[in-house]
């Protein structure tokens, strides 16, 4: 008690320089932990959202791909030209590549089915009109994330 009584009349008010450089320095680690924390965390988000976006567009594309030839009567994989033709309810399909862009043509528009893409090949069964099994080779590729 009289310890406490002496220590209080001394007027010790604010901290000492060993407390002060003691106290930044335990800031300093906490912070820099977090920072580090924040940095991997990043990284990994961006890494993955680029991945999920060549993954949803090959996708998008496949079932697109898909949608036409379920309820075509005619298709044909023209391997010189690299191009799937397709009648779809009187409707003539044209997809092909142009560059890295994946395209459509239907006899009077022309539209953007996929970008990025480095490969796409198709094989059309010989008797399409009782075997609609097409097998659809897709690849994209986007800033060094590659999906098939």
């Amino acid at each position: 008690m009289k310890l406490m009584k002496r220590l209080l009349k001394k007027n010790n008010r604010g901290l000492s320089l060993v407390e002060l450089i003691c106290a930044i320095a335990i800031l300093g680690l906490a912070t820099s932990a977090i920072g580090g924390a924040m940095v991997v965390s990043a990284k990994h988000y961006r890494r993955d959202s680029a991945e999920f976006e060549v993954q949803q567009e090959a996708q998008t594309t496949t079932n697109l791909v898909g949608d036409l030839i379920v309820d075509s009567t005619y298709a044909e994989w023209v391997p010189g030209d690299d191009k799937l033709k397709i009648t779809n309810n009187g409707i003539d399909y044209e997809i092909y590549m142009d560059d890295t862009t994946l395209k459509y043509f239907d006899g009077t528009n022309t539209g953007v089915l996929a970008e990025y893409v480095e490969d796409f090949e198709v094989v059309v069964p010989t008797d399409f009109e009782k075997d609609k099994n097409v097998k659809v080779n897709l690849s994209i590729k986007k800033n060094a994330k590659e999906y098939k």
